[in-house]
């Protein structure tokens, strides 16, 4: 008969591990480095000052971005946006 499973058998997962598969930066840098324009939700839109234009190129990707959403300083759903 096989073992069985308990909960204190299973990893412990902390809200800030990244996901599986998804890069986590220490800072927007970092981050640059493989992603220029930043990461966000998909469909997010950059927030700016008025009558600027957003960045659109960032690169779309939930796992991602959620684990790097500790670097989106204005709460916009886009990590790290640079034009």
């Amino acid at each position: 008969m096989a073992p069985r499973t308990t909960a204190q058998t299973q990893p412990e997962t902390t809200p800030s591990a990244a996901p599986a598969g998804a890069t986590s930066f220490a800072n927007c840098t970092e981050l640059h480095g493989q992603y220029p324009h930043g990461v966000g939700l998909p469909g997010a839109v950059d927030h700016v000052a008025s009558g600027k234009s957003g960045v659109t190129t960032f690169v779309q990707d939930a796992a991602l971005y959620n684990a790097n959403s500790g670097l989106d300083r204005d709460g916009d759903s886009v990590a790290c946006e640079k034009k």
